[in-house]
């Protein structure tokens, strides 16, 4: 049975249809109406196209594109896992050849230590020197690795063996001892030296030139030096390459001191201390020798108790001079500062470093005064085998912050001697003449035997005006004084400082009672004044006609404390200051007794 056409659906067929999308299209699940038949399925084998009816992507093509997309990102995948693992065998044979390279170094170590030590064997026993062996040659294909240098040991040497240093031939008797990269020997010289063939043999072992140069330098300052009584005599030196290395052998020989060191003596005296008589003959010692080397314009650096031998004679001489050197200027460029505060800190020691090489800010010349600042802590540790900034640090030896202690007792002459020497200012200080002077006064001698001459021409010390110096100070504690403080006179302990406070309040408490026992004797004179006990002007109220008479006051009379409560109603024109007697006895005196005394425009 047909049915007539329906003419809405009539419309929408001839309206014209917008091309669906191929994402509409896929989830079409019936064709449209008046659609055309879908296209037929792509044969395999072929590649998917557009239908040329349609223009569009069928389902099986779509299908097919993401099965290709999918192939490929598997491709993907397999090649990088071939890259990871191609990079992982590259890593492994990298540290395959490393290891290989690391064998071959030490065995190349190895093989050069052992040619080092068998040649000094030869060189000091004199034994025939042993032919170089060749190092074993890098494998093919490796590259080329420079050697680090090795550095030798250091060994004891046994007695008898024999060393041609300069012009002399030591024979070692014993070892003595050591000192970082250097050994010291006894030793027997060939020719002798001021009449003795015992010296002193010193072995240093340095790193390379600039060591080496340090060296030459202290050898040159102790050849200046040689003709001081105080110093340690310089005989003889020689300095040699150690095999094939960069590392340089270095023998010098000096005079033997067979006293030892000075800290050994006054390790023996822990107990008793020195003596007096002693410290200054040691501060004489030292002081003439740093006298010597001042005069040739060189100053010390590193003036110390380890720093000083003891002769057979019993006299003392300074030693160590790998830190002297000349004047030195203050730094203009920042790079000259960062040189200079390197140098201070390697060749000075901290406990004697004076205030302007901690402080190179102060533009004050490392000079010969920094030499008279560690001799000043050189006498006080020989007093009281400490230094003054052991505790408290930089910031005491900056201000020069320090204190004696109690025991042992030493005498106020070397404790200002110490204080002069001490001074932060370093323009205040005595130059080391001056010094010897001062010694020479403590040791009870004349001045005008003191055969030395006077460099600087400034003659004996003369302290500065007191307005000029600030008084020393002692240590201070953190909590009671701050370390800031700008003081101005001497502070003293925690004990003594809370004893002062303690004073203090009982002084203040003291006057608290003395004012308190002003006040009431005030009181009690100025009550005793206005209850006088006869003659006083009175006014009885008995009097008939308004007579005012004087009469004796007796116990029976009114009192005045009542008088002057009724005087307001008996005489209102008057004008009071004062209403009732406790009111008055607060007032002036002077107010007090202007009430006895009625005004004259009183009518009555």
């Amino acid at each position: 049975m047909s049915s007539s056409p329906d003419p809405v659906l009539n419309n929408l067929q001839n309206y014209p249809r917008r091309s669906a999308s191929p994402q509409t299209q896929l989830h079409h699940s019936h064709p449209p109406v008046n659609a055309s038949p879908p296209p037929p399925p792509v044969p395999l084998g072929k590649s998917p196209g557009k239908s040329p009816s349609t223009g569009h992507i069928s389902l099986q093509e779509r299908q097919q594109q993401i099965k290709q997309q999918q192939q490929q990102q598997q491709q993907q995948l397999l090649h990088k896992q071939q890259q990871r693992q191609h990079q992982k065998e590259i890593q492994a044979k990298i540290q395959a050849q490393q290891q290989a390279q690391a064998q071959a170094q030490a065995q190349v170590q190895a093989q050069l230590q052992a040619q080092v030590q068998a040649q000094q064997a030869a060189a000091h026993h004199h034994h025939p020197q042993l032919p170089p062996q060749v190092p074993p040659q890098q494998p093919q294909g490796q590259p080329a690795h420079i050697q680090p240098p090795v550095q030798p040991t250091l060994e004891k040497l046994p007695p008898g063996t024999v060393f041609k240093v300069g012009k002399h031939e030591a024979k070692i008797v014993k070892y003595l001892s050591e000192g970082g990269f250097a050994h010291i020997y006894v030793v027997e010289i060939s020719p002798p030296e001021n009449g003795s063939n015992i010296a002193c043999l010193k072995r240093v072992i340095v790193p390379n030139k600039e060591g080496l140069n340090l060296l030459r330098a202290e050898v040159e300052v102790m050849q200046r030096l040689s003709g001081c009584d105080n110093v340690v005599n310089y005989y003889d030196s020689n300095a040699s390459r150690m095999g094939n290395t960069h590392f340089y052998e270095v023998l010098v020989l000096m005079e033997l001191c067979t006293n030892k060191s000075l800290l050994d003596y006054m390790n023996s005296r822990l107990t008793t201390k020195l003596t007096e008589s002693e410290i200054l003959k040691i501060m004489y010692d030292i002081s003439k020798g740093v006298y010597y080397m001042h005069s040739l314009k060189l100053i010390h650096r590193d003036i110390k108790i380890e720093n000083v031998l003891i002769d057979s004679n019993f006299n003392f001489k300074v030693c160590d001079f790998g830190s002297t050197c000349p004047i030195l200027r203050v730094p203009r460029t920042q790079q000259e500062f960062q040189i200079l505060q390197n140098d201070l800190l390697h060749q000075t020691t901290p406990q004697y470093r004076s205030p302007e090489m901690l402080d190179l800010y102060r533009g004050i010349p490392i000079d010969d005064k920094s030499d008279i600042w560690a001799l000043g802590v050189f006498l006080y540790k020989l007093c009281y085998y400490t230094t003054p900034f052991e505790n408290a640090g930089e910031l005491a030896i900056l201000h020069a912050a320090y204190k004696f202690p109690p025991n042992p007792p030493i005498s106020m002459g070397i404790k200002n001697l110490i204080n002069i020497m001490l001074q932060e200012n370093p323009q205040f200080r005595p130059n080391i003449y001056q010094i010897l002077i001062e010694l020479f006064k403590l040791k009870g001698k004349d001045v005008s035997s003191l055969e030395i001459e006077d460099i600087f021409g400034l003659g004996e010390y003369r302290p500065p005006p007191v307005e000029q110096i600030h008084p020393g100070i002692e240590p201070f504690t953190a909590s009671l004084v701050p370390v800031f403080s700008p003081f101005r006179s001497i502070p003293r302990s925690p004990l003594e400082m809370q004893m002062a406070l303690q004073q203090q309040q009982q002084q203040k408490e003291e006057e608290k009672q003395q004012q308190k026992l002003k006040l009431q004797a005030l009181e009690q004179e100025q009550a005793s004044v206005l209850s006088p006990t006869s003659n006083l002007l009175s006014v009885s109220p008995s009097v008939s006609g308004g007579d005012i008479s004087e009469q004796n006051t007796t116990d029976s009379s009114p009192s005045r404390a009542s008088f002057l409560e009724n005087v307001e109603e008996r005489f209102p024109e008057l004008d009071h200051t004062l209403s009732s007697a406790a009111s008055r006895t607060k007032s002036p005196p002077y107010k007090q007794h202007a009430s006895y005394y009625l005004p004259a425009k009183a009518t009555y």
